[in-house]
């Protein structure tokens, strides 16, 4: 399955471009780069120069998948990466 607007929290955020839209930390409104790393409470932003960890409470994130631009509320999204789908699908049942 790839990735769409519709499907975007089901997969893995890792390698993907995002730029912070906004957030409870207002100085880190703005950054931009490609996801390194999640875990259950933070991402891990690679920009131009360094390597910054953002946390999810507070924080949504603009990511290009294809031609779309999606907004992602990382706050919905404070779990291990790896129980994503297993709480996704809980869920919507």
């Amino acid at each position: 399955m790839s990735i769409t607007k519709h499907n975007i929290h089901k997969h893995e955020f890792i390698g993907l471009y995002a730029q912070i839209i906004d957030s409870s930390d207002k100085g880190c409104i703005g950054l931009s780069g490609t996801i390194v790393d999640e875990t259950k409470n933070t991402f891990k932003l690679k920009t131009a120069d360094t390597e910054k960890t953002i946390q999810k409470y507070g924080t949504v994130l603009s990511m290009k998948i294809g031609c779309d631009e999606v907004a992602v509320d990382a706050s919905k999204l404070r779990f291990r990466p790896e129980d994503r789908i297993k709480k996704i699908k809980k869920r919507a049942v």
